[in-house]
């Protein structure tokens, strides 16, 4: 529970590369254990973050499980796999708005950069996502604050390879070579300090990740939160 808990509260010491996985998590579930698995190993990454959201403002609140249950599930999920952590990062954050705006992903990573200033952040997200990331709040502004990572999903390739929301992730690289070289000295830089001063956007895609779990499955089959 330390690791969970100690995950983003304070500046990092040390550099490192750490992918972050937003989502509701409603339920969390295998398919999201294998996604970290593989964008671990294909991004050689040091730690990948599960960051459950209070509530994505593109999905309905209809049949959405609170955010602690969610957040309690994510950390059993987890278990004692030292390099997945999950942290409350995103409530916390929240509150500081006193409940008058989300706390979309924008503004998460643009906080991050400044409290993890060492670390170079890689987003992680399904081939699903990217086929709406063009909805996203401030798609582009994402991009240049972190490197983007891409998981196949089953049904959602061709849509998210051909879809607008690729056309915002710049250039396509391996996925080893994300999070390398990013910003001044090779450290993440928020927006408030420079995210829009032309720095090169990356992302990769990884074909080989097909796993046919979802949260919505697991909620028509009556086995949500």
């Amino acid at each position: 529970m330390r690791r969970h808990l100690v995950a983003g509260r304070a500046r990092s010491a040390g550099q490192r590369r750490i992918g972050l996985m937003g989502g509701s998590f409603n339920p969390p579930h295998e398919g999201h254990l294998d996604i970290a698995r593989q964008a671990r190993r294909a991004g050689r990454l040091d730690e990948i973050w599960w960051l459950v959201s209070p509530q994505n403002p593109l999905k309905t609140t209809v049949g959405m499980a609170g955010f602690t249950a969610r957040l309690a599930a994510a950390r059993r999920l987890a278990g004692a796999t030292g390099w997945l952590k999950v942290p409350d990062i995103e409530t916390r954050l929240a509150a500081h708005t006193g409940g008058r705006k989300p706390w979309v992903t924008v503004r998460l990573l643009d906080r991050l950069a400044v409290m993890q200033p060492r670390s170079r952040l890689i987003w992680i997200m399904g081939a699903d996502n990217l086929a709406s990331f063009h909805l996203w709040y401030r798609p582009q502004q994402i991009t240049r604050l972190a490197d983007i990572l891409v998981l196949n999903r089953p049904g959602f390739a061709a849509a998210a390879l051909t879809g607008p929301g690729r056309a915002l992730l710049g250039r396509r690289v391996p996925a080893g070579l994300l999070g390398r070289g990013r910003g001044r000295a090779g450290r993440q830089t928020s927006c408030q300090t420079g995210c829009q001063t032309g720095r090169q956007r990356r992302w990769a895609f990884i074909h080989a990740s097909r796993n046919p779990s979802s949260a919505t499955g697991l909620r028509a089959a009556g086995k949500g939160l």
